[in-house]
């Protein structure tokens, strides 16, 4: 409100917001001697339009005095479309009677496509035209699984797996009114338009011991992951804008406990509880962390008694 600070003036607020997705998948699986074997292919298509709009009301500019004219406070009409398509197979083995592997990969491709019309007073104006941003990337995400079956009731594995989550193209942040807050982070308003994939690999060694008689189970593990190239949302404290990019790398390890005992036929106790040390083992300029900093909502300690 104008000074001095008498009242606050109501400004409405539109958004619309429209997701239309098609997918496909298509799998076959069969056995041949020791082998058990899953392919497939899969396909999805999603459409993203949306609509915002925060208009200047009747008797605004009077009110506080603002030199906006018809210029609405913010205006943006923006669109983003992913393509994704994948093959993907897993093959059981049966090496001995007591060995298995396992063997799986993913290969993917995926495009990403997005448009942006911006205006108004908190966009610095409006864009040169219409913005496009195109995005491509390729990869592969393989597993591992050994399992060795000490007697018929005790297991022991090891795996190893990568994941993969897809990077993407925008907008970004308007350079006009960001300035600074960029300049501090050594950020040009280019670079805040798109954000590449973050990956991961998780090693996990573990055992499951089952006793039919006592009807008890016990599954413990222990399991290291490194994350690298982490998606983090970084918010701009003057401009108020916000944008996603690659801030470091993380680790995470811990362990795992589930004990399960059949009281009766009808009665099942289980109890479970895990520790995890996750913290970020890199970060860039920008990040909002440090090197050693404890990743945010990863409890070091968790429980659970299910009866």
């Amino acid at each position: 409100s104008p000074a001095p600070q008498t009242y606050v003036y109501p400004v409405p607020f539109w958004n619309d917001y429209h997701q239309k997705q098609f997918t496909e998948e298509v799998r076959a699986a069969g056995t041949a001697g020791p082998v058990r074997g899953l392919v497939g292919v899969y396909y999805s298509h999603v459409d993203n339009p949306a609509d915002y709009f925060m208009p200047i009301p009747p008797g605004y500019n009077a009110a506080f005095g603002a030199p906006f004219g018809n210029t609405q406070f913010y205006t943006q009409a923006a669109g983003n479309r992913t393509e994704d398509l994948a093959g993907f197979g897993q093959f059981d083995i049966s090496i001995t009677h007591a060995l298995q592997l396992t063997l799986g990969d993913r290969v993917f491709e995926h495009n990403d496509a997005s448009s942006n019309v911006g205006n108004g007073v908190f966009n610095g104006g409006p864009v040169g035209g219409t913005e496009v941003y195109h995005g491509k990337e390729s990869g592969n995400t393989p597993k591992v699984v050994v399992s060795y079956h000490l007697t018929r009731n005790a297991m022991v594995y090891a795996n190893a797996a990568k994941g993969y989550r897809p990077g993407a193209t925008g907008a970004g942040v308007p350079a006009s009114i960001c300035a600074a807050d960029l300049a501090a982070i050594d950020r040009s308003a280019a670079s805040t338009g798109s954000y590449e994939p973050d990956t991961l690999w998780h090693y996990e060694l573990g055992e499951k011991v089952t006793s039919q008689p006592l009807g008890l189970s016990v599954d413990s593990d222990v399991y290291y992951m490194k994350w690298n190239d982490l998606q983090q949302l970084l918010l701009l404290p003057i401009c108020g804008f916000d944008f996603t990019g690659n801030f470091g790398s993380a680790v995470s390890k811990g362990a795992e406990l589930q004990v399960r005992y059949a009281i009766s036929r009808a009665l099942l106790v289980s109890v479970s509880g895990s520790f995890t040390q996750a913290q970020l083992a890199s970060t860039v300029t920008g990040a909002q962390g440090m090197a050693g900093d404890p990743l945010e909502n990863v409890p070091k300690w968790t429980g659970s008694l299910a009866v």
